[in-house]
């Protein structure tokens, strides 16, 4: 009961924040604009049909989200020392590790619940403004299928940030490291050989749509490596998202706190 305590108080510090209210706006007036945009002028967007707008939107949306978590898992620790709130927040009787995790829970519910947001968003603007006759062969388990991809990508860049938050103290480092390898991660990492155990590399098994076999999601592309599959991605994550949280922890409770 403490710790999820600790988890609502962390969300609540979170959504007290102008920079996360501000984003879900932002992405509200996105999907609207870009709705209104398709129904006033269909031949340029050709997606006015339902389910197709939403399912076009998804990808757009995820970028932003992943965007959003970085910052999120990089200002989570360090805002605690910068506003000079780390001392009292350590003073609770609670362990460290308890602390730290439960900032991380928290961003993730954060994304988790933002991501549901924007998808019920552009599935009520889609209806609204397109209706529900159907055609092609899009379903709305497409669609959810689209965002629940996506997700992976965007925790794990949060755990990436939140780990270089924790280690160097720095949110303007961790937001500038995580952005560039979310950028430049997966082309640098898809250059490497198979021999060198490229298949092993985090960044080579963040896009999981390419085990879809529906090509509407998929949208052709294959696995980058032999021996590659969606059982063996998810492994890898959840292996990479445990090192990074064990090794800030051993760290977080090391450090000197003055």
């Amino acid at each position: 009961m403490r710790f999820l305590a600790l988890v609502q108080n962390e969300i609540m510090k979170i959504n007290s924040k102008k920079q996360s209210v501000f984003f879900l706006y932002f992405c509200l007036v996105f999907i609207i604009g870009i709705g209104i945009a398709n129904r006033i002028a269909p031949d340029l967007y050709a997606t006015r049909e339902y389910l197709k707008f939403a399912h076009s939107l998804a990808s757009f949306l995820m970028i932003f989200v992943t965007l959003f978590a970085i910052v999120l898992g990089a200002q989570s620790i360090t805002d605690e020392f910068k506003d000079g709130t780390i001392k009292q927040l350590l003073l609770r009787p609670v362990s460290r590790r308890t602390i730290l995790l439960s900032k991380y829970v928290a961003n993730l519910v954060v994304i988790i619940g933002t991501v549901l947001i924007l998808w019920a968003a552009s599935m009520l603007i889609d209806v609204l403004l397109f209706g529900m006759v159907r055609s092609g062969g899009l379903t709305f388990g497409t669609v959810c299928k689209a965002y629940l991809y996506e997700l992976p990508d965007s925790i794990f860049m949060m755990t990436l940030s939140f780990f270089i938050a924790t280690v160097f103290k720095s949110s303007p480092l961790s937001i500038t490291a995580s952005v560039f390898l979310y950028i430049a991660g997966n082309v640098l990492s898809s250059l490497l050989p198979e021999k060198w155990g490229a298949k092993y590399i985090i960044f080579n098994n963040l896009n999981l749509k390419v085990y879809d076999p529906n090509p509407l999601i998929s949208g052709g592309m294959e696995p980058p490596f032999l021996g590659m599959s969606f059982g063996f991605s998810i492994i890898m994550i959840l292996v990479h998202i445990a090192a990074l949280l064990l090794i800030q922890i051993v760290i977080f409770e090391k450090r000197e706190v003055y």
